[in-house]
């Protein structure tokens, strides 16, 4: 039963089989909603007799790659793609598949994700740390993106009702939303058996269940070990469920884990031996469904103690370990961050030595926190040092600010090099720093070509401007796009203006667009915002189902664009802009949930505003948390507003910390602000004390020179 993005696909895999280039096809969607089934239909429709190689894992994926083994006619699966796209071997694997993509074909990529994932890998990351997806960012963005929806639409269920299936049938009548393929996957029964297990026996298997997911929404990416999972469930058990434990509770609780429901699914699967026949022993993989149901579940839980320890001890890798010290330190649990950290750097992971360089600079001095930053540059992170060079000239520390910078773009950094033409004593002799950007341009710093068009549209050459941009977005850097957009509207040039908004469209940057419609909107050009922002909500919409499953920048673009929609309906009418809002709710934008929430205030319904807020932080919108926070202050339930501020901080949202601390300080606790700040939480959610970095202890760090 093909669905409009079956067509779509097949369409795709027709004309690339009729070609002689080769193509990288996503096919994106939740759990259980068929992204594989609908990629395994399309291929044996379209090229049933093309040979398909199907990699283990990113190292078997390089060895083919390098053997250059993909003859024409040939498939590369790629399921679960961030397997092979993320870890230590995820930026390798994201260049070698580019430059396969550049070879002759016809040759077809084919990988499938779930929308959390994609995003991860597409989004760019908003702080100044590394930026660990660079290559796969830029692999995503040559990909014919192809989203498989949740749920079936009412053409399909038409269709799907008048197949002569009885199984079709049911599952119809008892799915909800016409999520028809979560039904047939047996998924509710998988959730009720989690669920229905507060008591013993099974209370033993829900906790070994629930530590599972938990390491999973926090980034263990590898199969479980059983140890991870023993050693993390007593903290999911209460007093009395421990004290009644039988000698056999943890056989006990993984046979319930890995009951199979309906004969089809258990929560906890095993793994295949990717050498050989059987399975891998001792370790387990949490089920699809139970995963993206915890991410919703237990998106503001904050794992116990007991899992801390356990992850700790226990991790599969060094990847998982750095990555849950990431999940880690996004809550605020800086001490437990910087000891994962550590751990993950002595066993061998590079990136982590960036992160430790981080949390020293947050620390202070800045002279401590040198050696691993240059620790990081010698692992091939040079964001820290770069980073560094910037605090110190945030301090006024401009002599310390350029002796960094100089050393490290005397090594011939093109980024470093950069960086120190970015200085403002570099920047004031436009013609120094040019010489800087311009080798580093020669050097490959794509980024360089825009700071350079910068440099000369500051110095009035619009036109060298123009081709230094337009130069960066053909290298890749598509930020260029709105410099050029920005650039040309100041200068009165509307239409060039439009035109590299709608080329950063044509890129997957819908903010560009939506941002020449706020100015417009603001110069008074009523009709060109109103036709712009709409154009940006469109064209969001039409990449994305539901907006929560789109990037950044899309998203950005989005909620810029509704704004301005909303703001041009209320001056035409007070009262409209509301209409606005709820016909973007209903589409499923929880941005615009909480926009409605504010507007309600405005109005002073304070009980409407409210469900408003909780509605959108149930489906996972932070900042409806803070929000909702911020209506408890103002009521004067301090507590209450501390309670959600918490909430925040234990779901990861970075505005949390900060929302606390000035709570804090509007309370006159002035030393917990400090400490909050400095040292962050301990596992309990109490201000932690004052502690040192484990990785500047005396001798730590003698060990790896």
């Amino acid at each position: 039963m093909k669905r409009e993005h079956d067509q779509e696909l097949r369409a795709c895999l027709d004309k690339t089989a009729s070609s002689r280039e080769a193509a990288f096809v996503v096919v994106r969607g939740e759990s259980c909603t068929g992204k594989t089934r609908t990629a395994y239909e399309a291929v044996l429709a379209c090229l049933p007799d093309w040979h398909l190689v199907f990699p283990k894992d990113a190292e078997s994926l390089l060895a083919i790659l390098a053997a250059d083994a993909l003859s024409a006619q040939t498939i590369v699966w790629l399921n679960e793609a961030q397997e092979f796209l993320s870890g230590p071997l995820g930026e390798s694997a994201a260049v070698g598949l580019r430059r396969r993509l550049e070879l002759a074909g016809p040759v077809v990529i084919i990988a499938t994700l779930w929308p959390a994932h994609y995003r991860t890998l597409a989004d760019r990351p908003e702080s100044q740390g590394p930026d660990p997806h660079r290559q796969a960012r830029a692999l995503l963005a040559q990909a014919a993106l192809f989203h498989v929806p949740d749920a079936f639409q009412n053409s399909a269920l038409e269709a799907a009702r008048a197949k002569d299936d009885s199984s079709l049938r049911t599952a119809i009548c008892t799915s909800t939303g016409g999520a028809i393929t979560q039904t047939l996957a047996a998924a509710p029964q998988l959730v009720d058996h989690y669920e229905q297990s507060d008591g013993p026996p099974a209370c033993y298997g829900k906790a070994v269940i629930t530590a599972a997911m938990d390491a999973r929404r926090l980034g263990h990416a590898s199969p479980l070990p059983a140890r991870l999972l023993e050693a993390a469930a007593p903290g999911y058990l209460t007093e009395a469920q421990r004290a009644a434990a039988p000698r056999d509770w943890f056989p006990r609780a993984m046979a319930y884990a890995r009951t199979k429901v309906m004969g089809v699914a258990a929560a906890l699967g095993d793994v295949a031996n990717p050498d050989g026949m059987g399975a891998l022993p001792d370790v387990y993989r949490l089920a699809d469904y139970l995963d993206h149901h915890a991410r919703s579940l237990r998106r503001y839980v904050f794992p116990p103690v007991s899992f801390w320890l356990a992850v700790e001890q226990h991790s599969a890798s060094p990847a998982d370990l750095h990555a849950l010290a990431k999940s880690a330190q996004e809550r605020g649990r800086f001490r437990t961050a910087e000891n994962f950290f550590s751990r993950a750097a002595a066993d061998g992971h590079q990136e982590a030595w960036a992160e430790l360089a981080y949390l020293s600079q947050d620390r202070r001095p800045l002279k401590e926190s040198e050696k691993l930053a240059w620790k990081a540059w010698d692992a091939g992170f040079p964001d820290p040092i770069l980073n560094l060079a910037i605090l110190h000239q945030q301090e006024e520390e401009h002599v310390e600010a350029e002796r960094v910078s100089r050393t490290a773009a005397d090594t011939g950094n093109p980024s470093a090099l950069l960086a120190l033409a970015q200085l403002p004593q570099y920047l004031e002799s436009s013609e120094e720093a040019e010489l800087l950007a311009r080798t580093a341009a020669d050097l490959g710093e794509v980024e360089a070509l825009t700071i350079l068009g910068r440099i000369r549209m500051l110095a009035g050459d619009i036109e060298s401007a123009d081709k230094l941009f337009r130069q960066a977005i053909s290298a890749g850097d598509t930020s260029a796009t709105f410099e050029l957009m920005q650039m040309w509207e100041n200068a009165g040039s509307e239409e060039k203006a439009e035109r590299a908004a709608w080329q950063a469209a044509d890129l997957g940057d819908y903010s560009v667009l939506a941002t020449l419609a706020s100015f417009r909107f603001g110069s008074g050009s009523r009709e060109d915002a109103d036709r712009l922002a709409r154009r940006a909500m469109e064209l969001v919409g039409a990449q994305f189902s539901g907006i929560w499953d789109a990037p950044w920048n899309a998203y950005q673009g989005r909620w810029l664009a509704l704004m301005i929609l909303a703001g041009l309906a209320e001056e035409t009418e007070q009262g409209s802009g509301e209409q606005v809002y709820l016909e973007a709710a209903a589409e499923g934008d929880l941005y615009a949930l909480t926009q409605l929430g504010h507007y309600k205030r405005t109005l002073g319904d304070t009980s409407e505003a409210e469900q408003l807020y909780q509605k959108a932080a149930k489906f996972g919108h932070d900042r409806a948390l803070i929000a909702l926070a911020s209506m408890r202050k103002n009521a004067g339930d301090v507590k209450g507003a501390e309670e959600i501020y918490r909430t925040s901080i234990d779901a990861g949202h970075t505005g949390g910390l900060g929302s606390l601390a000035h709570l804090l300080e509007k309370e006159d606790h002035q030393e917990l602000v400090e400490h909050l700040f400095t040292y962050g939480l301990d596992l309990d959610g109490s201000v932690a004390a004052k502690w040192q970095l484990r990785s500047t202890e005396p001798g730590w760090w003698d060990s790896f020179h």
